[in-house]
């Protein structure tokens, strides 16, 4: 009962990203048994250049956030931890990206349950 009433704690951790795939590794840190059902992820972009570029040819935008939302297999966790593969050939930079100068940031929020059906999430920055 103790532990339950502690909750779930989930820790995730950025691997590697490469072949259009990111790759996290997700943790359980109490004890808990949870149920990670599927990731939301908002995408930053920065254009450095905007300003010059709207100067001088066309108006850009400084900054653009797009969101994303994936389900993937359900993972259970009970302090242990898995490593998940997140689709990720979508947040790859264009060649509008290299032409502003854009650095991107991405948030990839894992969303899940735990045994009695509390609502469990965990942030990682890729």
């Amino acid at each position: 009962m103790r532990r339950l009433s502690r909750g779930a704690k989930i820790v995730a951790s950025f691997i590697s990203h490469n072949d259009g795939v990111a790759r996290l590794k997700l943790t359980e840190v109490n004890g808990v048994g949870v149920t990670i059902t599927r990731a939301e992820v908002t995408i930053r972009k920065k254009y450095r250049f905007a300003k010059i570029v709207s100067l001088f040819l066309c108006r850009v935008p400084e900054a653009s956030e797009h969101h994303l939302s994936t389900a993937f297999g359900p993972v259970t966790l009970c302090g242990e931890a898995a490593k998940v593969r997140l689709p990720a050939g979508q947040y790859q930079r264009s060649i509008k990206d290299y032409f502003l100068g854009a650095k991107l940031e991405r948030d990839a929020v894992i969303k899940g349950h735990d045994e009695i059906g509390r609502p469990v999430t965990a942030s990682v920055v890729f």
